[in-house]
């Protein structure tokens, strides 16, 4: 009787890699912060064009709501814990040179009623700021898994969406305020 040979498999155990921590449940604030801080913010910014064009209103909220997105980007880093923490925190870096110059400018402006020369260091915090923003969001793109041109057609489209509805009522022309 011949014995037939079974073929045998090795078999290789290898070590495998430990899997990563799972990521802490946001704690708080509550996680339906975004919902009310976005209601609030597109609130102000529709009112925003209807208030006396120079007074102190005005310009608290145009100092007030940039500044509130900076606490926004910081309070949702912190909850949140993203893996590029990096990017949020430079677009929180370009977002608060608009806030020092808006702090600058609209008092100024509104208030003591004092031209500043072009250029002045607003010009330059503000030309400044897009940068920190184009990093900021290329570095998130970049970590997508999705397409470049996917990823940057779908952004396109909610950033001229917002702009075609909140800039076409900020252009109105205006009447000069009555003596």
């Amino acid at each position: 009787m011949e014995h037939d040979t079974i073929p045998t498999r090795t078999i290789v155990l290898t070590q495998e890699r430990p899997l990563p921590a799972p990521r802490a449940a946001p704690t708080s604030p509550p996680t339906r912060m975004w919902l009310v801080f976005l209601v609030g913010g597109l609130a102000v910014a529709w009112l925003y064009p209807f208030l006396p064009r120079t007074g102190v209103i005005q310009s608290a909220i145009a100092v007030l709501l940039p500044a509130a997105a900076v606490a926004a980007l910081l309070v949702g880093i912190r909850v949140h814990r993203p893996e590029r923490r990096g990017a949020w925190y430079l677009m929180a870096a370009a977002q608060t040179a608009w806030v020092v110059a808006a702090v600058i400018w609209f008092p100024m402006e509104n208030l003591f009623r004092a031209h500043l020369a072009f250029p002045s260091i607003i010009d330059v915090l503000i030309l400044g700021a897009y940068p920190g923003f184009v990093v900021g969001l290329w570095i998130l793109m970049r970590s997508r898994s999705h397409s470049g041109l996917a990823t940057l057609i779908d952004s396109s489209v909610i950033t001229v969406g917002v702009h075609c509805s909140f800039g076409s009522s900020s252009c109105r022309r205006r009447r000069p305020p009555q003596a």
